[in-house]
């Protein structure tokens, strides 16, 4: 069993039921939560097949979150569980361009992870890029190129852009 492709709101999620027992399966899928041991009774995803590999998306969730989950099978004899896992949606780092042109793609963040922003790739004519900035007006907190921070939300980062000068001599 195991979890990727991320992202603040979804998760991915790939199971192998091997074992059903000797009695027929009515429903099996998985469960998930925030807090330990979930059951049934939290979030569950069914599934239509008892045995094989299972890939599906889960989503709704929350950025910054740990969540935990485990394959269930329900059959004559009771409910039951398989191995619990967790894992920890990241926060989005947002880039806009503030009036210059081009795209860039969000950036995922493990929390509590030290990463560098991504290079710039914004680019504004008769204007040099200057940094980061998580106020369009640069008023909030600056961020160099490529600085390597470590993020408790999800942010916004504006280009900031500065006019260039040129210098005219008769």
């Amino acid at each position: 069993d195991s979890v990727n492709n991320l992202t603040s709101t979804s998760a991915k999620y790939y199971v192998t039921i091997t074992n059903t027992g000797d009695a027929f399966v009515t429903s099996c899928g998985i469960c998930w939560s925030e807090n330990q041991n979930p059951t049934t009774s939290n979030n569950i995803d069914y599934w239509i097949t008892a045995k094989g590999n299972l890939t599906r998306t889960i989503s709704g969730l929350s950025a910054g979150t740990t969540y935990y989950f485990r394959a269930f099978a329900v059959n004559s004899y009771g409910t039951s569980y398989g191995n619990e896992m967790s894992f920890v949606t990241p926060y989005t780092l947002t880039f806009d361009k503030n009036g210059g042109v081009g795209s860039m793609q969000v950036q995922y963040f493990t929390p509590s992870t030290p990463q560098a922003i991504r290079t710039n790739a914004f680019t504004r004519s008769n204007y040099d890029f200057a940094g980061w900035n998580t106020a369009a007006d640069g008023t909030g907190t600056s961020y160099t190129n490529e600085q390597v921070i470590t993020i408790d939300r999800s942010l916004t980062l504006y280009a900031q852009w500065q006019r260039r000068t040129c210098v005219v001599t008769f």
